[in-house]
């Protein structure tokens, strides 16, 4: 396009919290756990679909800032 003749459109908002989890509790178990993972990351949908279960690590460990390390224990997995 050439300058000028894209027109903006509207942003997308948001989905109301509650609308949410009332729509959790009725996906089936995988499809919520993506959703809950696009949620807690800010992750693209198309990035979740190509996540395999290698791509995690499962040690326990979690570094939430750097040089801060806490130990959730392999059971979360």
């Amino acid at each position: 396009l050439r300058y000028g003749l894209a027109r903006e459109t509207k942003g997308v908002l948001p989905v109301p919290e509650d609308v949410l989890a009332r729509t959790l509790l009725v996906l089936y178990p995988i499809v919520r756990a993506m959703v809950e993972f696009q949620l807690y990351t800010g992750a693209r949908p198309g990035e979740i679909i190509k996540l395999r279960p290698g791509d995690f690590d499962r040690s326990g460990k979690v570094e939430l800032m750097p040089g801060f390390v806490t130990d959730t224990g392999t059971s979360i997995w």
